[in-house]
């Protein structure tokens, strides 16, 4: 509707700019007053029995303007041209520099005013008795509704509002950012609109679509107006995931760990997004052209709407939306170090988004191929399933908190993508079962396989889950877990059921004992042991005493800090060479990708 913004307010009610200058309007009324007193003949002019000079420029001099047109002027009546984008968007970056942020009070005084306003409304209403007594109950509660004014920002005094035409130009271009993906160009748009016309400041996800419109020094001043307990808040989380997002960095993991379950049903689409994250790993503006090709695609807006999780890109996004390797921007910003931080953020991202788009693109079109009928909560299973798939754990009421998780826990979002992957089987719809059943199939089929393989080649497999080591390939004094974080739970499973556990060291080495001498909720407890972050990990052994296998805690702070601090990669391959020499740095390759590699001293014969 032309004037309206769609939010129930009319643009056209503020107080429009001038298309023209005024002191250039006033010039041309003078001058066609002029022209029309020269048609009256008037001294030195035309009159209407004098022969009119043919049309053309006169000799030596500039050409005749057209009709009703002052000399070098424009038509009055000449429509103005529309603002350009980037004039708009710079009126609109000028106008957030100068805003700031309402006090509290400011806004209740607001709020008061039109409760007043109601209230006098309301019994102006009562106070007419000609009206039906339904009638006066329903135009009362019309003078309830409506939301209490909440103008949170501020906006800088003596700066033109926008106008209806630069309010339309940024909006179309919020549409057109997002051809395929309504809901957020709805979100997107609604947003702006609050912004620029009621004084809103957007919602975090709301910045991050904005982000992608208008630019990065956009959503930079829009997170400058966020509340100080808000800043405070992101900061703190933001400082306490820095030893997570170093553990993950330095490697390309995503595909033999979180990528590992659609590896093997969806060997194309796996393989696919290898060049991708490679690409990635080197060039910023690589992954964004991969990120932006993929969110142009036509299906895209399906995969969003149904909520596919593709991890975003930039500083607009909220903690709890990044991926939770990753969950921390201060780790990028360490010297020397954060390069290889963000390098490897980059490649993660950029897998995991590019598997499952392209896995949840292809199994769309292969079941519209086939004649089937897709509905919109095929669609919605079929995204939780490859969210489950690739290590994004839905936490429901909690993800809000992931960046506490993340900070007391390794990992919470893959630990509960394990169990939800198994009970998509049971959770998903009919048609999207079946293509549960058939990865699931494959991942456990190709790791069977695996494992048989090598055994036949001589060596070393434990084939006992209640071992620490069950599932992992044994070569020398390293072993291999290429399960993608179902090891443990799967083990820890065996364990709390039987209450029986196999010695891995020590004297009794390879006996059956009871479950951690027997303890009630022995493996329970020590099954949170094993999946704490650094930190709270660290407290726990210092006040045990040992680490979680037994060992004294390290009297040296260097010691300490290495434990918690070195990425995963370089950990493992270190140990690797210093046990094994060259054997154990090629054994530690897999570990780049994604594979759990793990080096002790003495191990358990496997089958003994």
């Amino acid at each position: 509707a032309q004037g309206t913004l769609g939010l129930g307010g009319k643009i056209g009610a503020q107080e429009p700019v001038p298309l023209i200058d005024p002191a250039q309007v006033a010039e041309r009324q003078r001058l066609a007053q002029e022209a029309q007193a020269g048609q009256q003949g008037l001294p030195g002019t035309i009159s209407p029995q004098q022969d009119i000079p043919p049309s053309g420029p006169p000799a030596g001099g500039p050409p005749h303007p057209p009709a009703g047109v002052p000399p070098g002027g424009i038509p009055l009546d000449a429509p103005s041209p529309p603002p350009s984008f980037e004039d708009a968007r710079t009126k609109l970056l000028t106008l957030l520099k100068g805003t700031v942020r309402n006090t509290r009070r400011e806004t209740e005084k607001l709020r008061a005013a039109e409760r007043m306003r109601r209230g006098g409304a309301i019994e102006a209403i009562r106070g007419r008795p000609e009206l039906s007594a339904q009638s006066r109950f329903q135009m009362i509660r019309g003078a309830q509704r409506g939301e209490m004014p909440l103008e949170e920002l501020v906006f800088p005094r003596g700066m033109a509002p926008f106008t209806e035409a630069e309010g339309d130009v940024l909006g179309r271009a919020i549409f057109e950012k997002f051809p395929h993906r309504g809901q957020t160009a709805a979100n997107a748009y609604e947003a702006f609109a609050g912004l620029v016309f009621q004084q809103r400041l957007p919602r975090r996800f709301e910045v991050r679509a904005l982000e992608e419109v208008f630019g990065k020094d956009v959503m930079q001043e829009l997170l400058r107006l966020r509340s100080l307990p808000e800043k405070a808040w992101e900061n703190v989380m933001d400082a306490i995931n820095i030893p997570r997002s170093l553990l993950s960095s330095f490697d390309v993991s995503a595909p033999l760990r979180q990528g590992a379950v659609l590896g093997p049903s969806h060997p194309t689409e796996w393989a696919g997004s290898f060049n991708p994250m490679l690409r990635a790993l080197t060039s910023e503006k690589r992954a964004l052209e991969f990120d932006s090709l993929m969110r142009a695609d036509a299906l895209f807006g399906a995969a969003d709407e149904a909520g596919l999780y593709t991890a975003p890109f930039g500083k607009g996004a909220e903690l709890s939306q990044l991926e939770e390797s990753f969950i921390s921007r201060m780790a990028e910003r360490i010297p020397l170090v954060g390069v290889g931080v963000k390098a490897s953020q980059r490649a993660y991202v950029t897998f995991l988004n590019q598997l499952r788009f392209r896995v949840f693109k292809n199994t769309v079109r292969s079941w519209q191929r086939a004649g089937k009928e897709v509905t919109p909560r095929d669609m919605e299973t079929l995204a939780d399933f490859l969210n489950a798939a690739t290590g994004r754990g839905n936490l429901g009421a909690i993800a809000q908190y992931t960046p506490a998780l993340n900070a007391a826990f390794f990992s919470p979002r893959l630990q509960v993508s394990r169990v939800q992957s198994i009970t998509s089987l049971v959770t998903a719809t009919p048609l999207v079962r079946k293509e549960v059943a058939r990865s699931l199939l494959a991942f456990f089929g190709a790791g069977a396989t695996i494992l048989s393989l090598v055994k036949l080649s001589g060596n070393k497999v434990e084939t006992d889950p209640r071992s620490s080591l069950f599932g992992r390939i044994q070569v020398g004094k390293t072993n291999l877990d290429f399960w993608g974080s179902f090891q443990p739970q799967a083990r820890y499973l065996a364990q709390f059921i039987t209450d029986e556990k196999k010695t891995l060291m020590g004297p009794r080495t390879g006996r059956i004992e009871p479950v951690y001498g027997g303890r009630v909720g022995g493996t329970a407890q020590r099954f949170v042991r094993t999946k704490l972050a650094p930190f709270p990990a660290g407290t726990w052994d210092w006040l045990q005493g040992e680490n979680i296998i037994g060992e004294p805690v390290p009297e040296s702070v260097g010691k300490e800090f290495y434990d918690r601090l070195t990425p995963l990669f370089v950990r493992d391959l270190y140990e690797a060479v210093e046990e094994q020499g060259l054997t154990g740095a090629a054994l530690a390759v897999p570990g780049a990708f994604g594979v759990s590699v793990q080096t002790i001293p003495e191990l358990v014969p496997a089958g003994r």
